[in-house]
């Protein structure tokens, strides 16, 4: 697959209050699933499987999502001075 049958697509935003989690489950036979919830909200992640590509730019996107989650957490603690760094 190749142009816009090979992208991504979807879109949300959330606001994190006291439920927020992440959580990522792992299969022996497949790739894993993270899955993000918020509220009533879940928003789960996994690699494309009918593309060749999918499983290497799933593993890009999750070394580009610890890195901004990493910053995120720091971002987080600078504005309340109060958290342990």
């Amino acid at each position: 697959m190749t142009g816009s049958d090979a992208r991504s697509f979807s879109q949300i935003g959330v606001h994190l209050g006291l439920d927020a989690e992440a959580t990522c489950h792992t299969f022996a036979d497949r790739p894993p699933i993270l899955v993000i919830r918020v509220g009533a909200v879940s928003c789960s992640v996994s690699a494309r499987k009918d593309i060749p590509e999918g499983l290497a730019a799933a593993v890009r996107f999750a070394g580009e999502l610890t890195e901004s989650a990493w910053r995120f957490e720091l971002a987080l603690r600078a504005h309340r001075r109060d958290f342990p760094m």
